[in-house]
């Protein structure tokens, strides 16, 4: 069971930066096309599974080479990406990662065509 959400740094510093919308949200406007095949397929599986996070497993199964290295990519072009947290016998451990809940919304918006190129 999840215990703590973390944005990525990128997201809240893209944000304070008006980099990425109008600082209310995610960006509107962050060229789709301009990502990689491997990008899209990332933001594909994130928009996907909802509100569930994706372990870098779950994700490298759905085909993305180098998760970790992805999820930084997007988050440095300005996407939300929050990791999930639940409590260890050691401390905190990553469940995964998934898009905030207002970035999952402004992408399931757009054609899914868009995603899937």
């Amino acid at each position: 069971m999840p215990v703590a959400v973390m944005e990525g740094p990128r997201g809240k510093l893209a944000n304070r930066l008006g980099l990425s919308g109008n600082g209310r949200g995610p960006a509107r406007a962050r060229p789709l096309m301009s990502l990689d095949r491997q990008q899209r397929k990332l933001l594909l599986a994130l928009v996907e599974s909802g509100d569930r996070p994706l372990s870098f497993e779950d994700i490298e199964r759905a085909g993305v080479r180098g998760p970790a290295s992805r999820v930084y990519e997007l988050e440095s072009r300005g996407h939300a990406i929050e990791r999930v947290y639940s409590g260890g016998p050691d401390g905190r451990r990553l469940e995964g990662v998934r898009l905030s809940a207002e970035e999952r919304a402004a992408l399931s918006r757009l054609d899914g065509g868009a995603l899937a190129r």
